[in-house]
């Protein structure tokens, strides 16, 4: 071809559109990689900071790591061989915080491997943070342990019947609204995966429930010279133990009924695993005249500390599935391993005579006959002219209080208000040594008294209730007089002294509660409120100190300081209402005591929530009872009235406080329903709270208008 002839090029244009599509495959490569190093970056950053952050806190004892030691296993000898208040230790926050397996050096164990120890953080994650996706689970298919397979996110509510697989859903569906966080199914799904895991690498779990078992385990168990059997040889590990307490507790949030019933065996099964294999007789000896704990008699307190935790979830999980026998049969097996044979006794004496609960409907049938507590419901009250001291001059007769619908209603939530069974008069002799146990053993007996009297309170055993009310505050006392002589000393003795007090503002509410509701002829409103006083002032004095930091000041000599609480019923001079975070003293990074003492300060502020709250219905019934006496002027009547309404604003600022809200004053309390929030478990106090406080605040607004136009 001649030179000037022109050629055409084909390969160019080809090479060029195949170098645009390798650029491109190229950047599709390398942002991939970019992207899934990234991805696995964060996600491997999020685990550590989970463990090394999160879960970076002792959640047991030392000698707790393996369990159980051995029958006669002496302590490890870098271990002082006794124990004294001076420790951190003898206090045992530790054992109350979760163990994610990692146990007294926190996080997760390296004996799961890589992928249960995941898992575990990603349950963790799950139940803490949530899945990531609104909506919750409702409805579910399958046959699985949840009757539930996998979930389905939902914006519905109600289920159908026709998703209806198994007997267990079916119930679930028939008990109404069955709303299921799905963060808490996503974490129950990795705990399950970490079991798995943790099985294939040798960690020996708990054996499986038989079905010869005796109904509740003997309260001793007998040593034996014999050698070992094959299947006790293999103890269980702890961290398969604490791997099925929070799959315990997982099933006990989710809270359907087949939930709750794979909750209930999984606590059995820990129980039953973790019995110390000794006498209860051997925890009469723990102290001696020097306040000096042999470390061995310690560990054996702190076992069955748990054990006597774990007969309380017992009790709690079958009350909640409606089982009420087995629950009083586990709180009862507690108190006798506790050593408190008479008084459990005698619950199982009066329980057995009153052989069909009332229940709620039984009350609304007696409600409407003429009787002893027709007072009660607003009808007829039959009591003695008795006078209000303190509040108001000429106080009205009791049988002039009409009770407020609302206080009705707030009362018979707590209790049904029927005593079938006859009072016990005898009153429940409490070992001599119970103020000088340990304090986790302490702290176990106390929260196992306050739950079990509130669930008799409950179920309408108003005397069986206040028996145990009694002694659960005469515990509480003498632990008191004791930790206070030592409280000076450190950050932990500080936080169970603190303890003793909120529970004993919150038994004392719920006594002044039951003899309110169990009232007979001569009983004064103003016991009433002294309790109820004593209840406040005690809880706010924990929340004042746990804000603001224990003084570690010494007690004087014979005087115990934690007892001396000024009763608070006026509520202008309760201590400052205001959102205030936990002390620096318990607020440390990794302080074993941080979430014990945050769970703490809520507690106080539920309870003077609550406590505030009854205050107001009391001088809100005494308000209305004074309008109608003719001797009494209507400043009289307003006065309690407002009383009623600020202590009212107490109660939603302290509620408020509670659920993570921001209070700045006494009446930065509300912003109207969007505080109220929805009509959801959290937030039923709110409501309750708002409704007292608005129906008051109407009615003196329009007293004010009837004085302006006279």
């Amino acid at each position: 071809m001649p030179q000037d002839m022109p050629r055409e090029d084909y390969s160019s244009p080809a090479l060029y559109t195949f170098g645009v599509i390798g650029t491109i495959i190229k950047y599709i490569v390398v942002g991939g990689v970019l992207i899934g190093t990234v991805s696995l970056i964060g996600v491997e950053g999020a685990h550590q900071y989970v463990e090394r952050v999160m879960l970076a806190v002792p959640a047991h004892l030392d000698f707790m790591d393996t369990y159980p030691p051995g029958t006669t296993g002496a302590p490890a000898t870098r271990h002082r061989d006794y124990l004294t208040p001076e420790d951190s230790d003898f206090y045992a926050w530790a054992e109350e915080n979760d163990s994610w397996t990692g146990g007294s050096h926190g996080g997760t164990s390296s004996l799961l491997g890589f992928s249960a120890r995941h898992a575990l953080r990603s349950a963790w994650i799950c139940q803490t943070w949530g899945q990531g996706i609104t909506g919750a689970s409702i409805a579910r298919d399958g046959t699985s342990d949840l009757a539930g397979g996998r979930t389905q996110v939902m914006k519905g509510m109600i289920g159908s019947a026709e998703r209806t697989r198994t007997d267990r859903a079916a119930a679930a569906l028939n008990a109404g609204v069955n709303m299921v966080d799905p963060g808490y199914e996503m974490a129950e799904i990795y705990i399950t995966k970490a079991i798995a895991d943790a099985k294939k690498r040798g960690i020996v779990f708990p054996e499986e429930l038989s079905v010869n078992r005796e109904t509740y385990p003997s309260t001793t168990r007998l040593q034996t010279s014999e050698e070992p059997s094959a299947a006790e040889s293999l103890a269980p590990s702890r961290i398969a133990i604490d791997i099925l307490l929070r799959h315990a507790e997982i099933h006990e949030r989710i809270a359907t009924p087949a939930a709750l019933y794979k909750s209930q065996q999984l606590y059995e099964r820990v129980l039953r695993s973790v019995l110390p294999n000794h006498t209860t007789t051997l925890l009469t000896s723990l102290q001696n005249e020097n306040s000096k704990v042999p470390r061995q008699a310690f560990i054996d307190a702190v076992r069955e500390s748990e054990v006597l935790r774990l007969a309380k979830k017992l009790g709690d999980v079958n009350a909640r599935i409606g089982d009420d026998t087995a629950a009083h049969g586990w709180w009862t097996w507690g108190l006798r391993r506790a050593g408190l044979e008479h008084a459990s006794s005698s619950l199982a004496t009066m329980v057995n005579h009153s052989s069909d609960n009332p229940g709620i409907a039984r009350v609304l049938e007696n409600a409407a006959k003429p009787g002893w507590f027709d007072g009660w419901f607003g009808k007829r009250p039959r009591a003695e002219e008795v006078e209000a001291q303190g509040v108001v001059n000429s106080a009205p007769r009791i049988r002039d209080l009409a009770p407020s619908e609302s206080m009705d209603r707030t009362l018979k939530a707590n209790m049904t208000l029927i005593t079938n069974a006859s009072a016990a008069t005898s009153e429940a002799t409490l070992p001599s040594t119970f103020a000088t146990f340990p304090p986790p053993l302490q702290r176990s007996v106390i929260s196992l008294l306050e739950c079990y009297s509130t669930h008799l309170a409950i179920t309408g055993d108003l005397s069986g209730a206040h028996l145990y009310q009694t002694i659960g505050l005469d515990i509480a006392s003498a632990a008191m007089a004791t930790t206070s002589r030592s409280r000076q000393s450190s950050a932990p003795a500080a936080l169970h002294s603190l303890w003793l007090q909120q529970r004993t503002a919150l038994l004392t509410l719920h006594k002044a509660e039951v003899e309110y509701a169990s009232r007979a002829k001569g009983h004064e409103v103003t016991e009433t409120l002294s309790l109820l006083g004593e209840a406040n002032g005690r809880a706010e004095g924990v929340i004042k100190e746990l804000t603001s930091g224990p003084s570690f000041a010494t007690a004087a000599a014979g005087v115990d300081s934690a007892t001396r609480i000024a009763p608070s019923l006026d509520p202008h001079r309760g201590i400052v209402l205001k959102t205030l975070p936990l002390a620096s003293t318990f607020n440390g990074p990794h302080a074993t005591e941080r979430a014990p003492a945050q769970q703490l300060l809520k507690d106080a502020q539920r309870t003077a929530a609550e406590g505030w709250n009854i205050t107001g219905l009391l001088y809100e019934s005494l308000a209305r009872s004074q309008s109608k006496t003719q001797t009494v002027t209507v400043s009289q009547s307003q006065e309690l009235d407002e009383l009623a309404m600020d202590s009212y604003e107490r109660a939603m600022g302290w509620n408020k406080i509670a659920h993570g809200g921001q209070v700045t004053g006494h009446h930065d309390i509300t912003d109207g329903e969007d505080v109220v929030g929805p009509a959801n478990s959290l937030m039923t106090k709110a409501r309750e709270y708002w409704t007292n406080y608005t129906r008051v605040k109407s009615r003196l607004g329009n007293g004010l208008d009837k004085v302006q136009g006279l």
